[in-house]
């Protein structure tokens, strides 16, 4: 037999037999009464197995469901804590607008404070004329009433970027006259005040969103939701994303938003497991209507074939640039062994990017950086590369470990300078350098004048 106590007093409970030992679990305490002669550790495991228990068998707490369960007790599956009241919560981060932050209305400065506070001139100032010379007086006023809130100085951090999109439909409708199905794209900053930030980039309060908004004619929603779906995989499997790690769910009816008719969301398998990388929603007419009906602004659509005007229906691609790149790094990241420069295994960390995708396409590096030639050469070859690709110069260190040094950041390949380049040691192999391969590790001599050719050929 178990009990909770509510808030921080604890229930009364008299049982004969039963000793009640205080337990702590998850920051969260509960008393478990122990029958005679039975071990307290088994007792333990068996109450926490039945709170778990317990509250699988509860609904979820929606605000919705207020009322009902106003004055009950409801317990958290996983460490039966009990859960309190819902609450209304703002996913939106609030801020104003305009020279005047209302919440200094009430704010004093102590004479105290102002005395000690250098003023424009470099002099320690009396506070009247502190504050005038600073215009403190405009800043913080007399009383609260100098500065009655104003509701038009309320905005919001933007939550996503589609809204802008919809915003200038028309204004892009009638200066590229596109004919429907088209679509906006768009990349940008997104602000959400989420609750529980986690899993390092993935779930953050400031990330980066791409959405494109694909416009079409009522009866071609569902087709391209399906045609979407599958291009944005193809999207992934071309940045170098396994077709195994990723999964295309479909969304039951009683998830999907009221106004969808239709929604994917693909899914990759994180290491802290299948976790949302997109979401491609039919959102029908929805977000037009809504901006036309606020705005008072037509946004309807003029068909020349059929002379009907309409509000167009939109598929929704909208997607998590962060999250990508995080999966990016999840999928390349790998360690194997390789031998160092004296022949003895030791463990390589290398990001196996896709060669477009690698942020670094090519590391040039002179055998020695004590030797003009090489560093000459080498110097050369960086400004043949760099009007094609991202390259990256290393002159430090032994070879070897330069080329970790680029695997580590998943640079694919690696050119070296080295004295066959100069023709010292043979004349044929003048004008050519090693030709290193990340993922391999196997070198080959290229001819300097063929090396933009045959990098740009494995990088796109």
């Amino acid at each position: 037999m178990l009990c909770r106590s509510p808030g921080s007093h604890w229930e009364d409970v008299f049982v004969s037999g039963y000793s009640i030992p205080k337990r702590r679990v998850s920051g969260d305490v509960f008393r478990v009464l122990v029958r005679k002669g039975e071990s307290e550790s088994k007792a333990d495991k068996t109450a926490q197995a039945l709170y778990r228990k317990r509250g699988l068998q509860l609904p979820i707490v929606t605000l919705q469901s207020k009322q009902r369960i106003e004055n009950t007790r409801d317990f958290n599956p996983e460490n039966g804590a009990e859960l309190t009241q819902p609450r209304a919560f703002n996913l939106m981060f609030k801020t104003r607008t305009g020279p005047v932050d209302p919440g200094m209305a009430n704010t004093l400065i102590s004479a105290e404070l102002l005395a000690g506070v250098t003023g424009p001139a470099g002099s320690v100032a009396p506070a009247p004329d502190l504050i005038q010379s600073w215009n403190l007086i405009n800043v913080v006023p007399q009383s609260a009433s100098a500065v009655a809130e104003d509701d038009a100085s309320v905005a919001y951090l933007r939550p996503e970027t589609a809204q802008s999109i919809f915003v200038q439909f028309k204004n892009i409708l009638e200066v590229s006259r596109r004919k429907l199905p088209f679509g906006i794209a768009q990349i940008g900053k997104a602000f959400r005040n989420e609750i529980n930030p986690r899993n390092f980039t993935f779930r953050s309060r400031e990330f980066e969103q791409m959405e494109l908004e694909y416009f079409c004619r009522a009866g071609e929603g569902m087709k391209l939701l399906d045609y979407w779906l599958e291009e944005r995989l193809k999207f992934y499997e071309n940045i170098g994303i396994r077709r195994e790690k990723l999964h295309a769910r479909k969304v039951p009816d009683e998830e999907r938003a009221f106004y969808s008719k239709g929604t994917y969301d693909i899914e990759y398998d994180f290491p802290f497991g299948r976790q949302e990388l997109e979401g491609v929603a039919y959102r029908t007419d929805y977000d037009l209507s809504q901006h036309q009906s606020a705005s008072g602004k037509s946004l309807e659509y003029f068909d020349e074939e059929t002379k009907q005007r309409f509000v167009p229906h939109v598929v929704e691609p909208s997607a998590g640039v962060d999250r990508t790149a995080l999966a990016l790094i999840c999928e390349a990241y790998s360690e194997d062994q390789a031998p160092d420069e004296k022949g003895k295994m030791e463990m390589r960390i290398v990001l196996r990017f896709h060669p477009r995708m690698a942020p670094i396409k090519c590391g040039v590096f002179p055998l020695l950086k004590n030797k003009e030639p090489l560093v000459a050469k080498a110097k050369e070859i960086v400004a043949l590369l760099r009007p094609h690709m991202n390259i990256f110069y290393d002159e430090s260190g032994a070879i070897g470990r330069r080329y970790r040094r680029q695997d580590e950041i998943g640079t694919p390949f690696g050119v070296t300078v080295d004295f066959e380049t100069l023709g010292e040691k043979d004349a044929a192999l003048r004008d050519t350098v090693t030709l290193r391969e990340r993922d391999s590790m196997k070198q080959k001599r290229v001819a300097i004048r063929d090396l933009v050719n045959t990098l740009t050929s494995r990088i796109r």
